[in-house]
């Protein structure tokens, strides 16, 4: 099976290449977007230099909390893996805080025993969601439907009500996803048949937990979107913030779950966590050495 990480990395070269090695297998590769305003890129470059399965994404994106650009960096990784001679079975978009909870063979058999799913997080903002209590441009309808512009950190909320492309319902949920290649095909080739959809998102609110829920639930693959993305994330406490970073702690809930990867985790707070992931689930003899991250903010 051909399996496509897209990942979104912005810091910790160190955690980002223990991350690529553990989830190494035959036909897996790796697509990096470092956000473009990370300055490690050239140790990326090193690093990776004899890497056949790592490909740096360029261009590089400046990223910034709530923007478009989050979007624009991932389809960018996209374009990079849909170039690719060979097309991929599956893509993963992860994060460079996330770690598998699964070996990569078992990754290829728990896919392969659902054939054709997309795995994904999502939910009408039209009914009753998470976000519907929240207030201002952060209330579901709102962050679609209102008019978001962005300059830097700063934004300009106008509460005016547009119309959604090709008269679509607005969905929503968590960034991260696994979609089949086939599923991708089809996005790709929509976006690049209607620039309009682009266009309208570029003025939505936190835009990265909008773009792909709203394309795939009104899109052919609507009836094989299962909603779990196969990731763990703890949004009930903050540690320092929501979601929490994972500590030796939580080793006990990973193993009652049955996901793919968990986030997040950081290199010197979750260090045990992750020796226990590699020893007990990944079943690596020699746990990756874990060496003082590089950071790369």
């Amino acid at each position: 099976m051909r399996i496509a990480h897209l990942i979104l990395a912005h810091k910790d070269l160190d955690q980002l290449a223990r991350l690529v090695d553990v989830l190494r297998h035959p036909g897996h590769c790796f697509f990096i977007h470092l956000d473009a305003r990370a300055p490690c890129f050239a140790q990326a470059v090193a690093h990776f230099a004899k890497a056949a399965d790592v490909t740096l994404v360029t261009p590089r994106v400046r990223c910034r909390w709530g923007h478009f650009s989050l979007v624009e960096a991932t389809l960018q990784g996209l374009r990079t893996v849909m170039a690719q001679a060979t097309p991929f079975d599956h893509v993963n978009l992860i994060s460079g805080q996330d770690y598998p909870l699964k070996r990569p063979a078992e990754m290829e058999r728990y896919l392969a025993a659902r054939p054709g799913c997309q795995f994904i997080n999502f939910f009408p903002l039209h009914a009753n969601n998470p976000w519907t209590q929240q207030g201002g441009p952060y209330q579901a309808l709102q962050r679609i439907e209102g008019v978001h512009l962005a300059f830097r950190s700063r934004w300009l909320h106008l509460p005016l009500k547009r119309k959604m492309p090709n008269g679509w319902t607005p969905y929503g949920g968590s960034q991260w996803w696994t979609l089949t290649g086939p599923c991708v095909q089809w996005l790709m080739q929509r976006l690049e048949q209607q620039p309009a959809i682009k266009r309208f998102f570029r003025h939505t609110f936190i835009p990265d937990e909008l773009f792909f829920q709203t394309l795939i639930m009104n899109s052919p693959f609507a009836e094989q979107a299962v909603n779990d993305n196969l990731r763990y994330v703890d949004f009930s406490r903050a540690n320092p913030t929501p979601p929490a970073v994972l500590l030796e702690a939580d080793y006990g809930e990973l193993l009652q779950v049955d996901k793919l990867f968990a986030r997040k985790l950081e290199p010197r707070r979750s260090h045990h966590l992750m020796a226990l992931i590699d020893r007990h689930l990944l079943g690596r003899d020699q746990p990756v050495e874990v060496r003082e991250p590089e950071q790369a903010h």
